[in-house]
């Protein structure tokens, strides 16, 4: 007898007793095999993710499963979404900084707990976290650090399954100061020996439909090579160039600006760059350029920032860089 799996989440909060409702999608295949998350819209602008995770949900249950699971939470932060809002409304907490959650915690810390208890508890072998990065940004796939040899089969699992998804393919570096990312779903999930990978899918506050094309050509050929789904014959649009075959990118947002001004950006998402090339101009009011900004690394431009309003320590880029 198949197993019931619960059609939401709700959480009881507040003096009013207020409910919080996180809705759940599941479709199952014709025998046993993979389970698979797709976890969308802990950031509540970020509103591609979630019509992604909808999208392959839809596509899934038109046309089947060939074997396994798949589960979806498609709205992680409802009541941000419906706003648009980063953090938890109520609570003015950022949910993924709040993982892996407890029970008796805040209202982020109670979403989370719920949220990384009913993952875990399908012993998965994948979580797919779906956020949106800068509104200029080209979507890929972003790996947590390396959470130590204890973990290292989770870690070279989640390596393998990023490989699949046909973007490009970037580690995450250890913060000199704390470590956030062991607080974010993945981080976390992965910490705990769970293999897990995040899917930057472009930029967020609007549904790019190149992206969510993207983005769900991607989970397909994740399921793909989980023999879950029967793979397509697409291109990804946005792999790896030949240039990196083989390399270990790195996310960097070096350099930073030095001065203070208005940004002019050389470089586009999706460029490749080489050190000391010129990247960008920072320049005052009267238009004369205070400060050339040079690429540090070669790389990839993954994002230019949401604002050309600089000053001195601003990231302008976000890169997928070969450091040595």
């Amino acid at each position: 007898m198949k197993k019931t799996f619960p059609r939401e989440i709700t959480i009881i909060y507040g003096l009013k007793n207020k409910a919080y409702h996180i809705k759940l999608l599941e479709a199952r295949g014709k025998s046993a095999g993979p389970t698979v998350w797709l976890v969308a819209g802990i950031h509540g602008e970020e509103v591609g993710g979630v019509a992604t995770a909808r999208e392959i949900m839809k596509q899934l249950s038109r046309k089947g499963l060939e074997r396994g699971a798949v589960y979806a939470i498609p709205g992680a932060n409802p009541t941000a979404i419906s706003v648009k809002a980063r953090s938890i409304p109520e609570s003015n907490e950022d949910l993924n900084r709040s993982f892996p959650g407890k029970k008796n915690g805040s209202l982020g810390k109670r979403i989370a707990e719920q949220i990384f208890s009913i993952i875990t508890e399908t012993k998965p072998n994948i979580v797919l976290d779906l956020h949106n990065d800068w509104i200029a940004s080209i979507p890929y796939t972003l790996i947590d650090p390396y959470p130590g040899l204890r973990r290292r089969k989770a870690f070279l699992a989640a390596e393998k399954i990023a490989n699949e998804t046909g973007f490009v393919v970037v580690h995450e570096e250890e913060e000199t100061e704390g470590a956030s990312w062991r607080k974010t779903l993945s981080g976390s999930l992965l910490s705990r020996g769970i293999p897990a990978i995040t899917l930057e899918l472009g930029g967020a506050f609007t549904v790019n439909k190149t992206n969510v094309k993207a983005g769900v050509a991607a989970i397909w050929n994740v399921l793909a090579s989980l023999k879950m789904v029967n793979p397509r014959d697409t291109k990804p649009l946005f792999q790896t160039p030949p240039l990196f075959a083989g390399a270990t990118l790195t996310y960097s947002g070096e350099p930073k600006i030095k001065t203070k001004g208005t940004v002019r950006f050389l470089a586009c998402p999706g460029d490749i760059v080489k050190p000391k090339q010129i990247i960008a101009e920072v320049i005052d009011a009267k238009r004369k350029i205070r400060e050339t900004v040079k690429a540090k690394y070669t790389g990839v431009v993954l994002g230019n920032a949401d604002t050309t309003s600089a000053y001195p320590g601003f990231e302008a880029f976000a890169f997928a860089a070969v450091k040595k």
